[in-house]
């Protein structure tokens, strides 16, 4: 890679059945920044290289209340483009967050 590739992290959170019709917002936060998202399409972000902390949820609009949270630390090496999906797993709901 080029020392000058650009540095990024991605963050898509999957629809969740009803829960974007009934007035639900993915939110991403990564590094303590909060950053609006939209169903199935990815959040990307340029960082520094090194350890980042992703988490994905959603909450109802008017609320601050974080629904179903999933959180992990990522470590992006200089050049990488580390792509993350947050998707649903069972019947609770409650996201799940992987490598894509």
């Amino acid at each position: 890679m080029t020392a000058d590739a650009q540095t990024t992290l991605s963050v898509t959170v999957e629809a969740q059945g009803l829960l974007a019709r009934f007035g639900a917002q993915p939110v991403v936060r990564v590094d303590s920044r909060e950053h609006p998202a939209r169903w199935g399409e990815p959040v990307t972000l340029s960082v520094q290289p090194g350890d980042h902390r992703a988490k994905a949820f959603y909450r109802y609009r008017g609320s601050k209340r974080e629904i179903a949270p999933a959180g992990r630390t990522i470590s992006v090496v200089a050049g990488e483009h580390v792509r993350l999906v947050a998707r649903a797993s069972g019947e609770n709901g409650e996201l799940v967050l992987r490598r894509a």
